[in-house]
């Protein structure tokens, strides 16, 4: 069930195929600025101690086949499970620096792409605060509940970019995210869609 057709979700947010290049943990040496970049931040139960745990619920939490469906569509992935101890908005910065050498490399917005689970999705939401770039194609699975949007709002921490959210309909931990979204559109949100599931 946490296995998604990720290859779908990223043409729905603009990606289109390119070659295959390798799932790396940091950029490559060398960044080719025609290449399509993905950075998948999984859901926070993954961990290097733990890269494909059980949910109660939902099954086996299948990262390297989700991180492998990616590279076999043809992007340059950047993924790694993330210690319990690194907090998110370290991460984030992690994530920033990369992006801007990508920039600076003159990788365009469009080819890059934060793919966001859960806390994953919490860390691409940091990224777009801080770094908002509209172009860049922003994927959000099962982010959004009222308290959390309440505290982004609050704290002005907005999503930028080109925007997919996907959640289960009838969670009661997840729901849309149309109201933080909106909130967040004169921020850099160039365009968004929302799929329940």
């Amino acid at each position: 069930m946490l296995r998604f057709t990720f290859l779908s979700i990223l043409l729905l947010a603009g990606f289109s195929p390119a070659r295959a290049q390798g799932i790396v943990t940091t950029l490559p040496e060398e960044i080719d600025a025609t290449a399509k970049y993905v950075f998948f931040l999984p859901d926070e139960m993954v961990t290097p101690e733990d890269p494909q745990p059980t949910h109660r619920e939902f099954g086996e939490y299948e990262y390297a086949e989700i991180a492998n469906q990616f590279l076999a569509a043809g992007f340059t992935v950047i993924s790694r499970p993330r210690a319990v101890t690194e907090h998110p908005y370290t991460v984030a910065e992690e994530i920033i620096g990369q992006i801007r050498k990508l920039r600076g490399a003159g990788v365009p917005a469009t080819h890059i792409g934060l793919v966001g689970a859960r806390q994953g999705a919490a860390i691409a939401v940091l990224v777009t605060t801080k770094y908002p770039q509209p172009d860049m194609q922003v994927v959000l699975l099962s982010l959004c509940n009222d308290t959390f949007m309440d505290f982004w709002i609050q704290q002005n921490e907005l999503l930028a970019g080109n925007v997919l959210s996907i959640y289960a309909s009838g969670s009661d931990e997840r729901t849309s995210c149309l109201r933080y979204i909106e909130h967040s559109r004169p921020h850099g949100v160039s365009r968004y869609r929302e799929l329940a599931l």
